[in-house]
C-alpha cells in the first residue's frame, strides 16, 4: 500500500511550483515533493526550496537574474505585481 500526501502539503508544493516555475505542479512532482514536506512534519525545509531555486527549470527562468530581480519575478508569478521595494532599490521581503 502507497502513502499518500496530505492536501496540506500538496497546497504547499503547489505554491512552490507557481512561484519558481511559474506553472503548477505535475502529478509525479506534487506527489514526491509533498511527501518531503509531510515527512518534515508539513514544514517546507530549507532544502526543499534550494532544490527548487536550484533546479534546471528555475535556472533556466531566473539564471542570469540578480536577486532582487529574481524576487521581482517571483512575487510577478504569486501576485501578480511588483515586489515592494527597498529604500536601496532592491526588492523587499515578503511580509
Amino acid at each position: 500500500m502507497s502513502t499518500m500526501s496530505t492536501a496540506a502539503s500538496q497546497a504547499l508544493v503547489q505554491k512552490l511550483y507557481v512561484a519558481y516555475y511559474g506553472r503548477p505542479a505535475d502529478p509525479v512532482g506534487l506527489e514526491a515533493w509533498a511527501l518531503a514536506i509531510d515527512a518534515n512534519k508539513g514544514q517546507v525545509s530549507t532544502d526543499i526550496v534550494n532544490a527548487f531555486g536550484a533546479s534546471a527549470e528555475s535556472t533556466a527562468l531566473f539564471g542570469n537574474m540578480s536577486t532582487s530581480q529574481k524576487v521581482n519575478a517571483i512575487y510577478k508569478q504569486l501576485f501578480g505585481r511588483d515586489a515592494e521595494q527597498r529604500a536601496d532599490g532592491d526588492a523587499a521581503a515578503a511580509r
